[in-house]
């Protein structure tokens, strides 16, 4: 299997922006608000329990092509994962 063409990286409180735009392109205004990605971002302090990675160009870290947001269920037998968000730009 070879490499994912579109890189995946934390999400940083610089892509604000371009999260924003990502949700709104995708779920319109009933989206995630701003100050819910940032909080998401900036707000969880030193243990967060959500995470947040976005899919970029490989040649460019800052062009973001989509992101997924996700929560870490730790209070089952087993740990499993649990998507809260995932918004991809109409083109990907």
């Amino acid at each position: 299997m070879s490499a994912s063409p579109h890189p995946v990286r934390p999400a940083e409180i610089s892509d604000l922006v371009s999260l924003d735009r990502l949700e709104k392109e995708c779920f319109g205004e009933t989206g995630v608000a701003i100050s819910q990605l940032r909080w998401l971002l900036e707000g969880q302090g030193e243990s967060p329990a959500f995470f947040v990675r976005v899919a970029h160009e490989s040649d460019d870290p800052n062009a973001l092509l989509g992101f997924v947001c996700w929560k870490i269920k730790l209070d089952q037998e087993k740990p499993y994962f649990d998507i809260l968000d995932l918004s991809v730009g109409k083109n990907f």
